[in-house]
């Protein structure tokens, strides 16, 4: 606040949406196609186990496996965590150059600090492409943690508040 005021707090904030609306649409997608993937593997697990724990039922005469409550938050956590570690690695580039554009500073003379081109450049003078995913190990931890927290939370509270609507009607 002291040397940029209120414009300094909001440095970077175009390229943080430029960055986050991509993730986030990469990781939806990717956590619809994790959980096909993860689902797959588990209904194969159920279907070869004997005496399996997810109870099974009929539908139209075909058996159809149904899995403990345990299960399905097990397979929405991995499959968040899968998908936080897919858009972690397609948008790291993007992540980069907003951490650099946030953290720089404009020189000493009021100009502004560099664009978005004069990063991308920077970055890849010091370390080549790869300079656009350092850090990436710390990220992809990060956001599939996160993925998995919140996912399980959103899940859990629909699953409740069915359950709820369950007994009022």
């Amino acid at each position: 606040m002291r040397t940029d005021g209120p414009k300094g707090l909001y440095r970077g904030f175009g390229i943080s949406v430029v960055t986050y609306a991509p993730s986030n649409a990469v990781w939806w997608a990717s956590y619809s196609v994790a959980q096909r993937m993860v689902w797959g593997g588990v209904g194969y697990y159920l279907s070869n186990k004997k005496g399996g724990e997810g109870s099974d039922r009929s539908i139209n005469g075909a058996n159809v496996l149904r899995p403990d409550t345990k299960t399905v938050m097990a397979v929405q956590g991995v499959s968040a965590a899968m998908a936080g570690g897919m858009s972690a690695l397609i948008t790291m580039p993007l992540d980069t150059i907003k951490t650099r554009l946030q953290v720089l500073d404009g020189d000493e003379n009021g100009r502004r600090g560099p664009t978005v081109m004069q990063t991308v450049r920077s970055l890849v003078k010091e370390g080549g492409w790869t300079a656009c995913y350092r850090g990436l190990g710390p990220r992809w931890a990060s956001m599939s943690v996160s993925a998995t927290t919140m996912i399980t939370t959103y899940e859990f509270l629909k699953r409740l508040s069915a359950k709820n609507q369950e007994v009022l009607t």
